[in-house]
């Protein structure tokens, strides 16, 4: 089992008591910054998502709107960033991206957008000069291998497999700037590289340097250059992979491809701020409300793109530990549940073929001696988005279980949904494939947000469902337990008897069970539950 109760999925426990956390706890008080703070506009976001999408699909819009208004500030910190990536490979240098999570899969989108540009342009030779990386391996595109994120020598490496030298430039990518994993990339590059690696964030410097100490001693390391990008809270308070990945996957992915459009980063930010604000997010009330449905009837959801692959798969992956609802399954383990969505990569005929086609390139996992039964090649192979992962599904989907495609393609000069008879088309003309890989993110983020919102998996902006995998999402439900308490009980707990409440609420844990809302009902006596939200088990039941 892994830390939380959870099946071990690839991620092993780096804390398995209460008491072995709280030891190193001072090293994951993170409350306090920009990204884990509640955003002040969507208190009360999960009732919108129930009772008034239409309010709760426009107040994410104006947070998205914020958020871009936000990254226009870094004008000048921006076009640094780009210069100096575009002098790195002018020079010749290669470039290496990592990142953990949310940071990670935008590492390897960056690489895939890199690749395909490449290709277009008839530059071969360029194809290997960029590399994406995360947390855990390729695997962990598409499942969460969190406690990696844990151990600096990881980052390192992970770094040094991928053949990092002396002459190549390193972009360390986290969304809070403290995430050990790529602090430890980070400096290891930084010992030795000729060109001092960067380390790209999403909180104020002055916070993290007092609050963190790890991540002061990169902000003090004259051989690193930092830059903060900070886009203020999560309208999903802590769900870094909103916003922040967003503001991130912008800078690195408008300095790397740079070259290409020719223009200044921030008339290319004002594009996309413009297709955001003319995209009718009214528009996807349809496909919430039918995938909530979806999940309530426990019927499956089978997304498909050739386009626009390695966006989607990022958004289904991220709803695992977010929401904790079933990861994509392996089809190594016969008994795991079907996950609600997947994916299928169209006309794909093996997991090899599906992984080549996912990534533009061979998959890279870990195959480290005693890790390869969790990240290795063969595991990864498991993870199978070929058409062979339609007809398994609907070979093994219980009886009277639907399976609804949702099919996202570019169509002409517009972004293309299909699920079942419901159709959207937004306008993406003018747009480059960074820039319409970023709107789709920002699409697919809300819809998979307000959709779980219908469904109750957070409370009002508090992620309530969080799965405490490694010691920043430890400390988190415990804050959240806090809130609740100090929200709707007169019970006021230590973090140390919070702490103590939610281990113990782990070890008789099932799938069903939300760890928040369990430790909650263990110090209060009082069970804490959603109201019945419609698009759920209630209403697909009628």
């Amino acid at each position: 089992m892994s830390a939380g109760g959870f099946p071990d999925d690839g991620a092993s426990a780096s804390f398995e008591t209460a008491d072995a956390f709280l030891a190193q706890s001072h090293l994951f008080h993170l409350g306090g910054l920009t990204t884990e703070r509640q955003h002040p506009q969507t208190m009360h976001l999960s009732e919108w998502a129930a009772a008034d999408l239409p309010h709760a699909l426009a107040v994410v819009q104006q947070c998205e709107l914020a958020a871009l208004d936000a990254m226009m500030q870094y004008g000048e910190e921006l076009e640094t960033l780009r210069a100096k990536v575009q002098a790195a490979l002018a020079e010749g240098r290669n470039i290496f991206l990592g990142g953990c999570g949310a940071t990670g899969r935008l590492a390897i989108t960056l690489e895939f957008l890199w690749r395909e540009a490449a290709m277009a342009g008839g530059r071969r030779h360029a194809l290997e000069r960029v590399h994406g990386f995360t947390a855990g391996g390729d695997l962990a595109l598409v499942r969460s291998v969190e406690s990696f994120e844990d151990h600096p020598a990881f980052g390192a490496r992970q770094l040094d497999g991928l053949g990092f030298t002396a002459q190549d430039l390193m972009i360390g990518i986290t969304e809070g700037g403290e995430t050990p994993f790529v602090i430890g990339a980070v400096e290891h590059a930084a010992r030795f590289s000729e060109v001092p690696p960067s380390f790209v964030f999403c909180n104020p410097v002055s916070d993290l340097a007092l609050e963190v100490v790890r991540s002061k001693r990169v902000f003090e390391n004259p051989h690193i250059d930092s830059l903060s990008v900070c886009v203020g809270p999560m309208l999903l308070s802590g769900s870094t992979r909103m916003e922040a990945s967003t503001a991130l996957m912008l800078a690195v992915g408008m300095a790397l491809l740079g070259e290409e459009q020719g223009e200044p980063v921030v008339r290319r930010l004002r594009a996309l701020r413009t297709a955001v604000e003319r995209t009718d997010f009214a528009a996807l009330a349809p496909f919430v409300e039918r995938e909530a449905q979806a999940f309530g009837a426990r019927d499956h959801i089978l997304y498909e793109s050739r386009d626009y692959a390695i966006t989607i798969l990022t958004d289904t992956t991220e709803r695992h530990p977010t929401f904790n609802i079933a990861a994509f399954e392996n089809v190594q383990d016969e008994d795991a549940p079907l996950s609600e969505a997947y994916f299928v990569f169209p006309g794909t005929r093996t997991p090899q073929e599906s992984w080549h086609a996912l990534l533009a390139r061979p998959p890279r996992a870990l195959d480290w001696n005693g890790y390869e039964t969790r990240v290795g090649l063969a595991r990864l192979y498991g993870y199978d988005f070929s058409e062979n992962a339609r007809a398994r599904r609907r070979r093994l989907a219980p009886p009277g279980t639907r399976v609804h495609p949702f099919v996202i393609a570019r169509e002409s000069d517009s972004l293309a949904w299909n699920l079942d008879e419901l159709r959207l088309r937004v306008p993406i003309a003018g747009l480059t494939p960074l820039l319409q890989h970023v709107l789709l993110k920002i699409l697919l983020n809300t819809h998979s947000t307000l959709m779980m919102g219908r469904c109750g998996r957070y409370q009002g902006n508090v992620m309530t469902w969080v799965r405490p995998t490694n010691g920043k999402l430890i400390d988190r439900a415990i804050r959240y337990v806090q809130h609740l308490l100090n929200t709707y009980s007169t019970s006021r707990r230590s973090y140390e008897e919070i702490c103590h409440e939610l281990f113990a609420a782990m070890q008789s844990l099932t799938p069903q069970d939300s760890v928040v809302l369990k430790t909650y009902e263990r110090l209060t006596g009082t069970a804490l539950k959603s109201p019945e939200h419609p698009g759920t088990a209630k209403e697909a039941r009628a």
